[in-house]
């Protein structure tokens, strides 16, 4: 039945009530009943979808302060909530102080950064690193034949060299500016060390000596054998850098 237009002038028009003024009046008393138990039923529904434990039996302050309690389970604080955002918790609506990283970019160095707390969106990176090559090898060499490496992945840009010939020496061998009209980058025998097992001493023998026996190409480089100074079988062992 639908909600009917009560008669409210009984004072002024005070007639005789008949059945249809009864039949108005109970008919509104259904409706009021039929509309408060439908939506106190709806909320009582949403409370316990809530985790707020309700039933229809419940009065209207029961179920208003159930209604209240919805957010005082909430374990959140500001400082797990983004800056500016706001919440419920414990009752109280409160707003959000966790700092706005946006997209971190990280450049890798030598010492350890830290990581700022805060939201990060998921878009920052750590910028790549590129890594410089290296190998390294052992090599017979024959008498009166020179260093040959090919193959590397790089250009080298320095070599260390160990001949087993004398007493443990290392050459170093460095890029120098291309000498004009070369048509090599030449190479130069940076110094020659040796171990003094005497001594328990490393030792510098000659230096600087320019040689135009060492060439270094796009994949490897070559040691002639007056720059190797090698005059009988021996095991070259080598690394080369980037």
């Amino acid at each position: 039945m639908a909600w009917q237009t009560p008669k409210t002038d009984w004072l002024t028009n005070p007639i005789k009530p008949r059945s249809r003024d009864f039949n108005r009046i109970e008919g509104n008393i259904a409706f009021l009943k039929d509309e408060i138990e439908t939506k106190k039923s709806a909320i009582v529904d949403a409370l316990n979808t809530m985790n707020q434990s309700a039933t229809i039996e419940n009065s209207y302050q029961e179920l208003a302060n159930k209604i209240k309690d919805i957010s005082k389970d909430a374990n959140a604080s500001v400082s797990q909530v983004l800056t500016g955002r706001t919440f419920y918790q414990g009752g109280v609506k409160r707003t959000g102080t966790m700092p706005n990283i946006g997209a971190l970019v990280i450049t890798p160095g030598k010492t350890d950064q830290s990581i700022p707390m805060g939201y990060h969106n998921g878009l920052g990176k750590v910028l790549g690193v590129d890594w410089k090559k290296w190998a390294s090898g052992v090599i017979s060499n024959n008498p009166n034949s020179g260093l040959v490496v090919t193959g590397l992945p790089f250009k080298p840009s320095a070599v260390m060299i160990y001949n087993s010939y004398f007493s443990n020496p290392y050459y170093y061998v460095r890029q120098i500016l291309l000498q004009a009209g070369a048509g090599v980058s030449h190479y130069k025998i940076v110094h020659t060390y040796r171990l003094n097992v005497n001594t328990q001493t490393i030792d510098q023998i000659g230096g600087s000596v320019l040689s135009n026996g060492i060439v270094v190409t796009d994949d490897g480089f070559s040691v002639d054998e007056g720059a190797l100074m090698t005059g009988t079988s021996r095991t070259l062992e080598w690394i080369a850098f980037e």
